[in-house]
């Protein structure tokens, strides 16, 4: 049996109902959570792997995949798991990989989800990994944030886009917006325009990398009469320089 388990992890037994899971979980959480342990990175890399374990033993269907790995459904014979799962959980390949050995899931290919050249922030979005066998890291994938949102994960770093609005971009403004750890407020200075980056320091994976925003300008589609003269006077009372 490896070093680590998300049983031992959380402190329940393998049998243990739901509501163990949660208290087990509360009770670690208050423990090791970064905000009480004055950036101790053992006891935050605690946190990480407490949080992971939860994902995981929490869900009635990411568990029972688990458990099929951890009595060794994976590579042995039985039934493969669907690694698909476990997609968007912060950490959970690193802790996986402890697990189970530095090999894989269980030895042999190491499971990865579906790669493919950086685009941007289009229509990549709609569409989710694909598991693959692979024996080198990913070099881009789409995660999600606890609350649903889709970013991509390159490397360490999180990239991710923010939509502002046009006297948004000229005026500045603070906005929130959805990291690994939750929402945060950025600030989108006076006179930004689409493309720039915003950095959130630490707000990457394990808080080892960063996490970019990029802005986005959202126009109007359509526009009165009054709104088209006020934006030509801006036009001429703000001319911008473009290169064309």
């Amino acid at each position: 049996m490896a070093e680590k388990d998300l049983y031992k992890i959380l402190g329940v037994d393998e049998k243990a109902d739901a509501g163990a899971i949660k208290k087990a979980f509360r009770d670690q959480a208050k423990r090791y959570h970064p905000d009480r342990t004055g950036g101790d990175k053992s006891k935050e890399q605690r946190f990480k792997e407490i949080n992971a374990a939860h994902e995981v033993l929490s869900d009635p269907k990411r568990r029972q995949q688990y458990d099929l790995m951890r009595k060794g459904g994976f590579g042995g014979g039985g039934a493969a798991p669907d690694f698909s799962v476990f997609q968007g959980i912060d950490g959970i390949e690193e802790l996986f990989g402890s697990i189970f050995g530095a090999r894989g899931f269980g030895g042999g290919s190491r499971v990865v989800y579906e790669t493919r050249p950086f685009s941007g922030f289009g229509d990549g979005f709609g569409a989710g990994p694909r598991p693959r066998a692979s024996s080198a890291p990913p070099a881009e994938e789409v995660v999600r944030t606890r609350d649903g949102h889709p970013v991509t994960k390159r490397g360490d770093d999180i990239h991710s886009e923010v939509e502002v609005s046009v006297d948004e971009a000229i005026l500045g403004a603070k906005i929130d917006v959805p990291t690994l750890d939750g929402h945060v407020t950025i600030t989108v200075p006076p006179g930004s325009s689409s493309g720039r980056k915003l950095r959130l320091r630490g707000k990457g994976i394990g808080g080892r990398g960063d996490h970019y925003v990029s802005v986005k300008i959202v126009v109007p589609e359509t526009v009165d009469a009054r709104t088209e003269e006020l934006v030509r006077e801006i036009a001429k009372r703000a001319p911008v320089k473009l290169k064309r």
